[in-house]
């Protein structure tokens, strides 16, 4: 395979891999560590390698269906993940939901679990798990697509395949219910006075 630059865009790179699928590994060379790296700040590192390699591979498969007006491949890329991701957490609450009829194990940890693990080991927000568990599902991905991956308010929307202003709205809501739970954690467990 020929080396392309990073001139070339993805938009090329993806059209160019329909013809000569290996031109698809640049594709996956550009995006790989920040799709695997938003998907680790949410789930244990081995679930997160094998969502990586799931959204990729769908990507592969979809390929013809990424919209050549845009230039860049991670907002797609990155609704592709959160969409395994979803998949992910909906199959793993049923699975905790099954296991807890049959025993009391809780069984497997939530996505959100995963965040508060994190969030706790490199001493971030203590009460960050907490608080993302009181979002909804698509405002906690927004949120995090915004936080975490970068993009904007235009590329979340590309990435989940909905209109800019319900990423506004949801956006806007997650803020308000994000400052309420923060506001409510401080007064709960307040800092105490240095003297």
């Amino acid at each position: 395979m020929n080396s392309t630059t990073d001139a070339t865009s993805d938009a090329e790179l993806l059209r160019r891999s329909r013809e000569t699928p290996e031109v698809f590994g640049e594709i996956f060379e550009r995006h790989h560590p920040a799709v695997f790296g938003y998907l680790a700040f949410r789930v244990r590192r081995e679930t997160a390698e094998d969502l990586a390699t799931a959204t990729f591979l769908t990507a592969f498969e979809k390929r013809n269906t990424f919209r050549s007006g845009h230039q860049s491949a991670r907002p797609w890329l990155l609704g592709i993940a959160t969409n395994k991701l979803l998949r992910h957490s909906r199959s793993a609450a049923r699975e905790r939901r099954a296991l807890g009829r049959l025993s009391p194990d809780p069984g497997p940890p939530s996505i959100e679990d995963g965040v508060v693990e994190r969030a706790e080991a490199q001493r971030r927000i203590p009460d960050l798990g907490r608080v993302l568990r009181s979002l909804s599902k698509n405002d906690a991905a927004v949120v995090l697509l915004y936080i975490y991956a970068d993009l904007s308010q235009a590329e979340i929307g590309e990435a989940l395949a909905i209109p800019a202003g319900t990423v506004k709205s949801r956006l806007s809501r997650a803020r308000r219910q994000l400052e309420r739970e923060l506001l409510a954690s401080q007064q709960d467990n307040p800092t105490p006075e240095v003297i």
